[in-house]
C-alpha cells in the first residue's frame, strides 16, 4: 500500500535536517538566515531564500526526486529515503541535539517517534568526522553556489553593513540632549535631514559618505542654530 505522508511528516524530518546544516527548510521552500556575525544567532539576520523548486530543492540535499513523487510504499520506505540524503546524521535526531520546545513538539509527532524507532535498529555511524561548524560553512556556501545566490548574498551583506555603519555615525541619541523632550527627536533629526537632502535616500548615502566629525559638526551647528531662534523667540 502507498503511504500517505502530510506535508509536516515529510518536511518536519527535512526541515531538522536543514536546521541543523544551516539551512532552513519548510512550506516556502528552502532558505538561510544570514547573520551580521556568523554563529551568533543574537546579531541581525535577513532571509535569504535559496530556492522554491522541490525538485532542485531536493537535488541539493540528495534526495531521490523520482521517488518522491512517486510516493513511498510503507513508512520504512520512506525512513530510508530519508536517511539516504546527502547531509543526514542519525546523530541529529538525538534529544541532547532538540532544544526543550522542540523536544516538546515531536513527542507529539506519531511519524517522528517512529522515525526515532527506525533508526535505533539501524547500525549506523552517528558520527560526523568534520567540525559542525566547518559543515554549516560549507553547505551554505555549497548552497549559494547551487541555487546561484552569490551575488544576493553579497548584496544582502553589504546591505546589512551599511546600516550598521549608518547607525554608527547618525542616530537620534544624537539629539536627544535638545530640550530634554525626546518625542521631538524625530522631528529634529527631519529638520536635520532635509538640509543635506530631499529624500530619505540622499540622505542614507550622504551620511555613508561624510566623515564623522563633519557630520557631528553639522549636528552641532543645528543645535547652537536652534538655541539662537528660541532665544531670539524669547526675548
Amino acid at each position: 500500500a502507498i503511504v500517505y505522508l502530510s506535508y509536516s511528516d515529510l518536511g518536519g524530518l527535512i526541515g531538522n535536517i536543514s536546521h541543523k546544516i544551516g539551512l532552513k527548510y519548510g512550506l516556502q521552500g528552502l532558505w538561510m538566515n544570514v547573520h551580521t556575525k556568523e554563529f551568533d544567532p543574537t546579531t541581525t539576520s535577513t532571509k535569504l531564500m535559496l530556492s522554491t523548486n522541490v525538485k532542485d530543492i531536493f537535488d541539493f540535499l540528495g534526495y531521490n526526486y523520482e521517488k518522491y513523487i512517486q510516493d513511498f510504499d510503507n513508512e520504512n520506505d520512506f525512513f530510508q529515503w530519508i536517511i539516504q540524503g546527502k547531509y543526514f546524521r542519525s546523530i541529529y535526531f538525538d534529544d541532547d541535539q532538540l532544544n526543550h520546545a522542540h523536544r516538546q513538539r515531536t513527542a507529539k509527532r506519531p511519524i517522528y517517534i517512529k522515525f526515532r524507532e527506525y533508526l535505533n535498529q539501524q547500525n549506523q555511524s552517528n558520527q560526523s568526522s568534520i567540525d559542525q561548524n566547518e559543515l554549516i560553512c560549507n553547505v551554505r556556501q555549497q548552497a549559494l553556489i547551487f541555487f546561484n545566490k552569490q551575488e544576493d548574498n553579497e548584496k544582502g551583506l553589504n546591505q546589512r553593513e551599511e546600516k550598521r555603519l549608518f547607525r554608527s555615525k547618525y542616530s537620534g541619541r544624537f539629539f536627544s540632549d535638545i530640550d530634554g523632550q525626546n518625542r521631538m527627536i524625530r522631528v529634529h533629526m527631519k529638520n536635520f535631514e532635509r538640509r543635506f537632502a530631499q529624500t530619505d535616500e540622499e540622505f542614507h548615502q550622504w551620511v555613508l559618505n561624510t566623515d564623522n566629525d563633519t557630520i557631528l559638526s553639522e549636528i552641532d551647528k543645528y543645535k547652537n542654530e536652534l538655541k539662537q531662534s528660541q532665544s531670539s523667540a524669547s526675548n
